[in-house]
C-alpha cells in the first residue's frame, strides 16, 4: 500500500470508526464464509465446516485488533483510548482526584510563577536588536578603596575616540528634572544621555528623530525626546508635538522625538531623554559621577573589551588635565581598572543568586507535591491490584497495564498543569507594583508568555511520570501472581507496599524540614536586620520628599539657599513636625565619595588621600533623623550662608583618624589641596549608608553651600527633605507638605515622598521576597507532608482492622492502639526530620550571602523545626489512630 493510501486509510479509520470496524466485520465474515465453503468442499458438513473456519481465523474482535495493529493509526487510537479510560476513572473516583489536582496545581503553580520571574529578570534577553553586543562600562578602583566607579566625560570621550572594540560608546545618568510650562509642574523621571545613547541599544524613536552630535554640545539649541507613554499622558498622543517647547529644569528644550511603546532601561521609567550639555575644554580628568555602556563591534568578546578599555585607562591623562585642587598622580593612585560586562549582567546585578535559591526552594515543594500524590496512587493501585492480577493471566502484557497506569497519571497531570497554569496566571497579576517583586529589576516585564506556559505544561508531565513510577515499580513486582497467592504471600506484599508509602511520607517530612529551616533562619535574619543600629530611630515618622530649585529659576546661589530654608521653615511650621532638615541624600540610598585631607597627615603632592563618603546637610540634620551628636556642635544657618570652613564627622571615622570621637574637635580637614581647611565643629553617630549588613561607612557632613577650590560659591539644588512628625506617611500630612512647598514656590513640585521606614524595608527586600516565598513553601510543605502523615496511617489503620479487633478483643486497651498508630506517624517524622536537619545545615550553607546575624548551623532553629514536623506529624496522626481505637471488636470480626 502507497503512503498517501496508508495515510488516507487512517485519517478515514479515525474519523469513522465504526463505520471502519463494520467493514472490517464484514470482510471477516466474508473469509469465513469462504473458508466455510472450502472445508465444505473437501467433504465436510456444513456445521463441521464453519466451526473449523472459526478455529482456524479466530474471533471477530480479534482479528480486528490484528488488522488495527498493522496500521499507523492503531497507536493514537490506542492512546486516546487509554485517555478516556483512565479520564472516566478519575471521574469514578472524585475524592483521589481532586486531592491529586489541588495537590499538583500548588506545586506546579508555585513553580511555573517562579519561573516566569526567573526567565523574564535572569534569561530573557533585552529587547534590543544583538543585545548581547551591549555592555556596561563599569570599572574599580581599589588604590581609592571603591569597588564600584562610574563613568566620567573624561572617560566617555577617551573610549569613544581610541577605543579598537566599540562601535558606540554613550554616558547616561538617571535623575528626576522639573518639567514646567505644561500643566502644574512636576517632577518626571528623566534620562541625561549623550547623542549616541539609542544607537548603542539599537532603538530608532517611533516618532521624529534620535539625537545628533551637535545635540549634546554646550552651544547647541536644547532639545529632548518624550516617552511613549508621556506623550500620550501630556499631550494626547498628538503627533503635532514635534517642535514643542517644553521647560525642563527652567530651560526650554524642543520636542525632537518620541520612544517606541515599551522603551525600557533597566528600569528606567523615564518620561524624557535630555542630551548632556558638554563643554569639552571644561572637562576635567576625576568626576566619576555618570554611567556608561557601549556597543562592541561584531565578534569582540568582553574580555577583549576590557583589556582594550585597561589600554585606553593609561591615554586618559594625556587628553585631559587633572582637576584644581588635587593630587597630581590621583588618577594613577586610585588604580582604575575595567570591569566591563554585559548589560543583562549590570540590569540584573547580584540578585540571580538569591532567585536561583528561590526556584530550588520551591522545587522542593513541588517534590513534596509529587510524593503526596505518589503516595495517594500507590493506595489506588493497591486497590486494583486483583484486577491487574485478573488481566496478567488473560494475557495481557507488562507494557499494557504500565501504559494504563501511566495514562491515568499523565491526565491527573495535565489536569493538574492546567490548574497550577491558572494559578500561576493569578499570581503574576499579583506581582505588580506595591508587591515584593518590584524592587526586582525588569519586574515590569514579568508575565505569563509562551515560554512559561511551554514550561508549566512539561513540569506537569515530569510530575505525572514522577507520581506514577513508584507505584507502578509496586505493582509491577506481584500483579502477575496476586489471583494465585496465598494469605502469608499477600501480607508480605502488603508490608512492603507500607514501607514503600513510609518511605515517601519521610522524603515528603524531610524536605518540609528543609523548607522551615530556611525559612527560621531567613526570619532570624530579618529580626537581627530590625534590631541593628542604623544610626536613625523611628523611620517610620520621618517624611522624606525629593525637592529641585534650579538656579534659573530663583537666581544666585544665596537665593537658592534662602529659597531651601524657606521651604524647610514651612515644613517646621506644619502641625506635628518636631524637626526638619535638608540633605542631599538618605541614609540606605548612598552618598557621593570625596577624597578627604587630615591636617598633619603627609600625602605628599602627588598622593591620592583616603576617599570618605560626604553628605551635604543642613542645620538639625541629625535632630530629623534621630541620631546622636557625639561630641561639639551642630551646623547653623550661619554657617552655610557664610561659607564657614566648618565639617562634622562621624564616629568610625573619628576613631579611625584620631582615636576618639572627642579628639576629633578642632582637628582640620579639607575635600582637596585648593580649598581652604575646615574645622572640625562636632561629631555625629555613625549612620548606615550602603545596606544594614554593611558597616557604618567613616562619613564627613559638609554645609549645604560651598566653594569650590578656585573660590565660587554653588549651592546643591537637588535635595532630600526630612521631616519627623507622627503624622508622616499619611495622605493629609504630604499634602499640607505640598501646600507648604506651594505657598513658596509653586513651580518646584515636591517628588519621590517616601517614609524613612520604606527605604529601609527596600533595603531588606531581598530578603524579605526571599522569606515569604520560602516560608509560604515551607508552611504548604508542612501541609502536604501532614495530609501524608494522616493519609499513610489511616490506610493503614484501615487494612488492620481485623488485626486491632483481634488485639482489643484479648485485651489491648484503646490507648495502646492509639500509641501503636502514632508511634507510625511520629517515627517517619523522626527518621525525615534527622534527614531533614542534615540537608537544612547544607542548603543553609547555600544561602548563606543572604543571611546576617544567624550562623549556617543554627541550634535553635533546627530545634524549632524538627519539633514544628513533629508535632504536626503527631497531631495527624492522632485523628485516624483515635478513630481506630474506638473499633467496635465484635462488629469487626463479624464483618
Amino acid at each position: 500500500m502507497s503512503l498517501w493510501r496508508q495515510l488516507r486509510h487512517g485519517v478515514r479509520t479515525l474519523l469513522w470508526r465504526s463505520r471502519a470496524d463494520g467493514e472490517l466485520d464484514e470482510e471477516a465474515r466474508h473469509f469465513a464464509e469462504e473458508a466455510a465453503a472450502a472445508h465444505e468442499a473437501r467433504g465436510m458438513g456444513k456445521e463441521e465446516a464453519r466451526r473449523m473456519a472459526r478455529l482456524e481465523m479466530g474471533s471477530a474482535l480479534q482479528i480486528r485488533e490484528e488488522v488495527r495493529e498493522a496500521g499507523w493509526e492503531s497507536g493514537l487510537t490506542g492512546f486516546l483510548d487509554d485517555l478516556r479510560y483512565g479520564a472516566r476513572r478519575l471521574v469514578r473516583s472524585p475524592g483521589f482526584t481532586a486531592a491529586g489536582i489541588i495537590t499538583l496545581a500548588l506545586g506546579i503553580g508555585a513553580t511555573s510563577a517562579l519561573f516566569a520571574v526567573v526567565y523574564t529578570v535572569l534569561l530573557r534577553p533585552l529587547p534590543y536588536p544583538h543585545a548581547e553586543r551591549v555592555v556596561a562600562l563599569v570599572h574599580t578602583a581599589p588604590g581609592a578603596n571603591l569597588k564600584r566607579l562610574r563613568m566620567s566625560p573624561s572617560l566617555y570621550f577617551t573610549y569613544r575616540e581610541e577605543s579598537r572594540v566599540f562601535d558606540a560608546v554613550a554616558l547616561w545618568n538617571g535623575r528626576r528634572a522639573t518639567v514646567t510650562g505644561v500643566g502644574e509642574a512636576e517632577q518626571v523621571p528623566t534620562l541625561f544621555v549623550s547623542h549616541e545613547f539609542l544607537d548603542v541599544l539599537g532603538v530608532a524613536p517611533a516618532l521624529g528623530r534620535g539625537f545628533r552630535s551637535g545635540d549634546d554640545d554646550g552651544q547647541s539649541p536644547r532639545t529632548a525626546i518624550l516617552s511613549d507613554g508621556y506623550w500620550r499622558q501630556r499631550f494626547g498622543g498628538s503627533p503635532g508635538v514635534l517642535g514643542r517647547r517644553l521647560v525642563v529644569e527652567s530651560q526650554p528644550h524642543e520636542v525632537i522625538g518620541v520612544l517606541p511603546a515599551g522603551f525600557d532601561f533597566l528600569g528606567e521609567k523615564a518620561a524624557l531623554l535630555v542630551p548632556f550639555r558638554f563643554r569639552r575644554e571644561q572637562i576635567r580628568l576625576i568626576q566619576f559621577s555618570e554611567d556608561g555602556i557601549a556597543r562592541l563591534k561584531p565578534g569582540v568578546t568582553v574580555k577583549e573589551a576590557n583589556a582594550d578599555v585597561a589600554r585606553c585607562l593609561l591615554l586618559a591623562p594625556r587628553k585631559f588635565p587633572m582637576n584644581a585642587g588635587f593630587a597630581a598622580n590621583a588618577f594613577s593612585d586610585a588604580r582604575i581598572s575595567p570591569t566591563v560586562r554585559s548589560l543583562k549582567d549590570e540590569a540584573v546585578g547580584d540578585v540571580g543568586g538569591t532567585l536561583w535559591l528561590l526556584m530550588a526552594g520551591v522545587g522542593v515543594l513541588l517534590a513534596i507535591a509529587c510524593a503526596n500524590v505518589s503516595n495517594l496512587a500507590l493506595v489506588r493501585v493497591e486497590a486494583r491490584r486483583r484486577e491487574f492480577a485478573v488481566r496478567a493471566a488473560l494475557g495481557a502484557g507488562w507494557g499494557r497495564m504500565a501504559r494504563d497506569v501511566m495514562t491515568e497519571c499523565a491526565v491527573l497531570g495535565f489536569m493538574g498543569g492546567a490548574a497550577g497554569l491558572g494559578l500561576c496566571a493569578g499570581v503574576i497579576r499579583w506581582l505588580g507594583p506595591g508587591s515584593l517583586f518590584e524592587p526586582l529589576p525588569r519586574a515590569a516585564e514579568i508575565g505569563l508568555d509562551a515560554w512559561v506556559v511551554a514550561f508549566a505544561m512539561l513540569l506537569s508531565m515530569l510530575c505525572a511520570m514522577g507520581v506514577g513510577l513508584v507505584p507502578l515499580w509496586r505493582a509491577s513486582k506481584d500483579w502477575t501472581t496476586e489471583a494465585v497467592r496465598g494469605g502469608g504471600e499477600r501480607m508480605s506484599a502488603s508490608r512492603e507496599r507500607r514501607t514503600t508509602q513510609r518511605g515517601l511520607l519521610v522524603m515528603q517530612l524531610g524536605l518540609a524540614t528543609v523548607l522551615l529551616i530556611a525559612s527560621g533562619l531567613l526570619l532570624r535574619t530579618l529580626a537581627a536586620l530590625r534590631s541593628v543600629d542604623a544610626g536613625f530611630t523611628a523611620p517610620q515618622e520621618v517624611q522624606a520628599a525629593r525637592v529641585s530649585i534650579p538656579v534659573a529659576l530663583v537666581g544666585s546661589t544665596e537665593m537658592v539657599m534662602r529659597q531651601q530654608e524657606a521651604i524647610l521653615r514651612k515644613f517646621e511650621a506644619l502641625p506635628g513636625t518636631t524637626a526638619a532638615a535638608i540633605a542631599t541624600s538618605l541614609p540606605l540610598e548612598g552618598a557621593n565619595y570625596d577624597p578627604v585631607y587630615v591636617e598633619g597627615r603627609d600625602y605628599g603632592h602627588d598622593r591620592l588621600p583616603p576617599v570618605r563618603r560626604m553628605r551635604r546637610v543642613s542645620p538639625g540634620y541629625m535632630q530629623a533623623l534621630g541620631g546622636r551628636l557625639l561630641a561639639g556642635r551642630d551646623l547653623t544657618w550661619q554657617d552655610v550662608y557664610g561659607f564657614a570652613p566648618v565639617a562634622l564627622v562621624s564616629e568610625s571615622m573619628a576613631r579611625e583618624v584620631w582615636g576618639e570621637p572627642v579628639n576629633g574637635l578642632g582637628k582640620r580637614v579639607r575635600a582637596s589641596l585648593g580649598e581652604p581647611w575646615r574645622e572640625v565643629i562636632g561629631v555625629v553617630g555613625d549612620v548606615r549608608d550602603d545596606e544594614l549588613t554593611a558597616a557604618a561607612p567613616a562619613m564627613v557632613y559638609w554645609p549645604l553651600g560651598h566653594r569650590d577650590a578656585a573660590g565660587n560659591a554653588s549651592a546643591t539644588r537637588h535635595v532630600d527633605y526630612l521631616v519627623r512628625s507622627k503624622r508622616a506617611g499619611s495622605v493629609g500630612y504630604v499634602k499640607e507638605m505640598r501646600e507648604a512647598l506651594r505657598s513658596v514656590n509653586e513651580h518646584v513640585p515636591l517628588a519621590n515622598v517616601r517614609t524613612l521606614e520604606e527605604v529601609r524595608a527596600k533595603a531588606m527586600s531581598t530578603r524579605a521576597l526571599a522569606l515569604v516565598l520560602l516560608g509560604v513553601a515551607g508552611i504548604m510543605g508542612l501541609l502536604l507532608g501532614v495530609v501524608g502523615v494522616y493519609g499513610v496511617v489511616a490506610y493503614s489503620a484501615g487494612q488492620r482492622r481485623r488485626e486491632i479487633a483481634i488485639r482489643m478483643a484479648v485485651g489491648c486497651t484503646p490507648r495502646a492502639v492509639v500509641q501503636m498508630f502514632m508511634r507510625e506517624g511520629l517515627m517517619a517524622a523522626a527518621v525525615g526530620g534527622a534527614l531533614g536537619l542534615a540537608a537544612g545545615i547544607g542548603a543553609a550553607r547555600a544561602m548563606r550571602t543572604l543571611l546576617f546575624g544567624v550562623g549556617t548551623v543554627d541550634v535553635g532553629t533546627l530545634v524549632v523545626a524538627w519539633c514544628v514536623v513533629a508535632g504536626a506529624a503527631g497531631l495527624a496522626s492522632w485523628a485516624p489512630a483515635s478513630r481506630a481505637a474506638r473499633t467496635d471488636p465484635a462488629r469487626a470480626l463479624r464483618g
